[in-house]
């Protein structure tokens, strides 16, 4: 992972763009602190479907973790 801060990003965005291409995050930080990452869209996809995956067992499950919690 490779931080940049803005104006690096401004100056060298070919840079920036090609550390999710080759599989990294790429922080975009602003006075000093971090404010968004540039990721891949395979990386996003596979973050969405887990998105997904993790709702379907929380609707289907969400309840029984709920009580085995509160034990």
């Amino acid at each position: 992972m490779k931080s940049y801060t803005e104006t690096q990003v401004r100056d060298s965005i070919s840079e920036v763009m090609d550390q999710p291409a080759a599989g990294e995050f790429a922080l975009i930080t602003r006075w000093e602190r971090t404010s968004n990452m540039l990721i891949s869209v395979a990386d996003f996809n596979a973050m969405q479907k887990l998105d997904a995956e993790f709702a379907d067992i929380m609707q289907h499950y969400g309840k029984s973790i709920e009580r085995l919690t509160h034990r």
